[in-house]
């Protein structure tokens, strides 16, 4: 059963912890820093009540993640797949946190599938499917650390807050709402984060660590997007950025270093719509951005098999990449009316 309230999910997540000795927490491919932020938020709070937790996560962390407290725990199942596997199938309880759809967690899926553990959904992504035990669903959540600071405390975890697991969860809204730019739609966001901060954090230190630690690879890449690679269509206010496997090999490309790079042409007056095309392993993977009305998300569904937020979605294309391009671009045509007035 999927909620979208905590009245009556807590008590049925409270009684499922009460017998559960195994926790697993699994979150999606490319993780990012509300995925990581969540999952080890829950597993520092849950981990002081002296729970036996494990954290999944289909592939390798983002260097600019790598210093979240817990990060060198957590398993991958790209390097370790059996110890992923033996992880899901001794679970009694897998929380699943900031995907709502078992397709994505590339290398996970099947174990999740099989697991003999409760699926747990915690998540702020719209239109969750049904394969959940049980799941909370707030789409009014800035992000899925949010939610999981809520739920925490509702179960009387936060009481004493960590400071371990308080950067974690913040560095989770943080990231999910642009450095609180974007995403809040209600004043309780920033009630927690008044809680995290009185736990002790180094917001200011946490900023840095996230955005200011890059590599100078990773600069000169943004640069390229930049100078060479972002198309900017003004009548129909969209700007685009696209990568080919050979031009991200070219720039040493490590795991995280194109994050936020669909955010850059959102910076140009005028331009409502972003998109990112990255070609990885013979996929287009397409990260969409936008500012104002357009739903991205309505868009990633309807021709990229994707989804996500309004503002904020993801999909890919099996096509090569300029084949990709050149049909978005005819995509794009049928919504000049609605890009003209968002």
């Amino acid at each position: 059963m999927i909620f979208n309230d905590k009245i009556k999910f807590i008590p049925q997540l409270r009684e499922l912890l009460s017998s559960a000795n195994n926790i697993c927490i699994v979150t999606h491919a490319n993780p990012d820093g509300d995925a990581l932020g969540s999952s080890l938020g829950l597993y520092h709070l849950l981990k002081e009540h002296q729970k036996s937790i494990k954290v999944v996560i289909p592939d390798r962390v983002p260097d600019f993640l790598k210093w979240l407290p817990g990060s060198n725990e957590v398993i991958v199942a790209y390097d370790n797949k059996e110890l992923m596997e033996m992880a899901m199938a001794e679970a009694d309880l897998v929380f699943c946190l900031d995907f709502n759809q078992l397709n994505r967690v590339n290398g996970v899926t099947e174990a999740l599938t099989k697991t003999p553990g409760k699926r747990i959904l915690i998540d702020h992504h719209p239109e969750p499917d049904n394969d959940f035990f049980l799941g909370l669903s707030m789409t009014s959540s800035s992000s899925t650390a949010e939610l999981i600071f809520e739920v925490c405390e509702e179960l009387g975890l936060t009481k004493n807050l960590g400071k371990d697991a308080a950067s974690c969860i913040y560095t989770g809204i943080m990231t999910d709402t642009g450095s609180f730019s974007y995403a809040i739609g209600r004043g309780r966001t920033f009630e927690v984060l008044a809680h995290l901060i009185d736990a002790g954090i180094e917001k200011d230190k946490i900023h840095s660590l996230v955005f200011d630690s890059f590599s100078e690879q990773r600069m000169r890449l943004m640069g390229y997007c930049l100078k060479d690679k972002m198309v900017v269509i003004s009548q129909l206010r969209t700007a685009y950025i696209s990568l080919s496997a050979a031009e991200i090999k070219l720039f040493n490309h490590k795991v995280g270093d194109t994050e936020g790079f669909v955010n850059l042409p959102l910076s140009i007056s005028g331009i409502v719509f972003s998109v990112f095309f990255s070609e990885r392993d013979g996929v287009i993977k397409m990260s969409l951005r936008s500012r104002g009305n357009f739903a991205v998300n309505d868009f990633a569904k309807k021709y990229y098999g994707g989804g996500g937020h309004r503002n904020a979605a993801g999909g890919k294309s099996l096509l090569p990449l300029q084949e990709t391009i050149a049909q978005f671009e005819q995509y794009l045509k049928e919504y000049e009316a609605e890009l003209t007035n968002a």
